[in-house]
């Protein structure tokens, strides 16, 4: 009995030691365990860091990197704004400079053109005043009465002839021979007097207009002598206005003679 209560008694102890020593070696791996771990998050801690530290690095980069290009893109928008402040101030200038010359170029024009006026003005003087003088050879009229307008019978006579009235005509003077070309000529180069080409010209049966005739080339023979022809009403009261304009009541009276015919040398045509 007691041989088997010191058996049992040994296997509890060494029960009991294995025990311990189990609770020892468990305590140890937790302890170990433990270790392992608080090393881990040591670690795991120290990585964040590190991340963390080149994250914030990175962005630094990045925001130096957007400075940088913000003040290039500044910079670059500044030159080309005082690039364009300067094109337009040149701009500006060249339109000075050209309006500038303009304006003394039309003055340079201006003097001239009036430098050469009073030039032509002084020839034109000086052409007058050496002009022959026409001094035409005067028929005194005396004062009378004529029948002005045509009779509705009459031949040839147009709408605006009539109707007939009696007119009271003063005193006047009548050049006693027709107008020469040369006296006509005369007044057209003191005056410079332009006549277009073309005129009514007798064909020996009827008139006929001539597109390439005037008074200086009627289209047959003349000397300057000869009656000047292919001349207007109007043309004729220019040369008048020149030789101071006479009484146009006279002339009538003397063109129709006075005794009611067609023309001065009677109520037919010249051959």
């Amino acid at each position: 009995m007691t041989r088997w209560a010191e058996e049992s008694a040994r296997v509890d102890e060494s029960r009991g030691v294995d025990e311990s020593r189990g609770v020892d070696e468990s305590r140890g791996v937790d302890e170990s365990h433990g270790v392992d771990e608080s090393h881990g998050v040591d670690e795991s801690r120290r990585v964040d860091k590190r991340s963390a530290v080149h994250r914030c690095t990175r962005r630094l980069a990045a925001l130096k990197q957007e400075a940088a290009a913000k003040t290039q893109a500044e910079a670059t928008a500044t030159a080309k704004a005082e690039a364009e402040a300067e094109r337009q101030a040149q701009a500006v200038a060249e339109r000075q400079r050209a309006e500038a010359e303009r304006q003394a170029r039309e003055a340079r024009e201006r003097t001239e053109a009036e430098r050469q006026a009073r030039e032509r003005a002084e020839a034109e003087r000086a052409r007058l005043a050496s002009a022959p003088v026409i001094e035409p050879a005067m028929v005194r009229i005396p004062a009378g009465g004529f029948l002005m307008g045509s009779p509705k019978a009459e031949p040839g006579r147009a709408s605006d002839e009539g109707p007939q009235h009696q007119v009271q005509v003063p005193v006047f003077e009548l050049e006693k021979y027709e107008v020469t070309r040369a006296q006509f000529r005369a007044f057209v180069e003191a005056t410079g007097y332009t006549i277009p080409k073309g005129c009514n010209a007798w064909t020996g049966s009827q008139w006929e207009i001539k597109p390439d005739a005037w008074w200086d080339a009627p289209g047959f023979a003349q000397g300057d002598s000869h009656p000047v022809v292919c001349v207007s009403w109007d043309d004729a009261q220019a040369f008048l206005a020149w030789l101071n304009e006479k009484n146009q009541s006279g002339v009538a009276a003397a063109q129709r003679g006075g005794v009611g015919v067609c023309r001065p040398g009677g109520n037919h045509l010249p051959l």
